[in-house]
């Protein structure tokens, strides 16, 4: 059976991530767990720190539960008056205390999970979801698939996908995830490769037939992008295609390699319009 982390801080953001997040599930036939990090303070003078944790903690935990307990109430209420004939998911949710970035690995590892999904702005990405850069946390640290949907978006049906590569996947069972995904959703896949002088050399045609036929569900192909500037034409890309859902496989860096290379997947998720499905790689 296949679990859906929700990630919610009880924004509105979260609320309408969490109304598509049902959609998602009823669709490939996988429950959902709600989950919230109860974020503590970085300092805590030590005299008070007893009290603190005496006191404190156990009031956060019934407050975020009893907003946990809420949003589920409502999603349950969403499956009930649901589509008959499709998956009636189930759904529950916890809490812990700590950041998203320090719990979620354990989280997906210990509860199996399939797919996270969590809200962004949209326009201003997710600079004040789930405490700020602790988001970006996640999509390093969350060793599955994250499916970002931004705040004004709505997800009707997803009838084409777009892969953002560039050519160097070093892990083929992304590829298969994406593949599934694809299948479950009977969409359209669209390979797209952004280079300043297109795809030129015969090692690049065979990583690209490589790809479509790895995710030829009948309908993959590929359209090359000549340029620059990969963000930006990876945005106008997904807007004249039409593209519901534009996956990126996120690599990790050192953090030598982090202070010299800038994140497309990051820059992507501060600026796009199209939910954003964040592949590990």
């Amino acid at each position: 059976m296949k679990t859906i982390l929700l990630l919610t801080d009880f924004s509105k953001k979260a609320d309408h991530a969490a109304e598509l997040a049902v959609e998602v599930a009823e669709r490939v036939g996988a429950d959902i767990l709600i989950y919230n990090a109860c974020l503590i303070p970085e300092v805590i003078p030590a005299a008070e720190a007893i009290f603190w944790q005496n006191e404190t903690y156990g009031m956060l935990e019934d407050e975020t539960k009893v907003l946990l307990e809420k949003t589920a109430n409502r999603l349950k209420k969403k499956v009930a008056e649901g589509d008959k004939n499709l998956y009636k998911p189930e759904i529950n949710f916890f809490c812990d205390f700590g950041t998203v970035a320090d719990t979620i690995a354990t989280v997906v590892e210990k509860n199996h999970i399939w797919l996270v999904i969590m809200g962004t702005k949209g326009d201003n990405g997710i600079s004040n979801f789930l405490f700020g850069s602790n988001a970006y946390g996640a999509i390093d640290n969350a060793n599955c698939p994250i499916l970002l949907i931004p705040e004004k978006t709505d997800i009707e049906d997803i009838k084409k996908l777009a892969l953002a590569t560039d050519l160097q996947i070093e892990d083929m069972k992304q590829v298969d995830f994406l593949a599934e995904f694809a299948r479950l959703f009977k969409s359209e896949v669209v390979v797209t490769y952004v280079s300043p002088k297109g795809v030129t050399s015969e090692e690049e045609q065979e990583q690209i037939f490589e790809l479509v036929s790895r995710l030829n569900n009948g309908t993959a192909s590929f359209k090359g992008i000549s340029g620059d500037e990969v963000e930006k034409k990876l945005e106008e890309f997904s807007q004249s295609e039409h593209v519901d859902v534009l996956a990126v496989i996120h690599k990790k860096y050192n953090l030598l390699e982090r202070i010299f290379h800038s994140s497309t997947t990051k820059v992507l998720i501060r600026h796009s319009k199209v939910p954003l499905l964040v592949l590990p790689g």
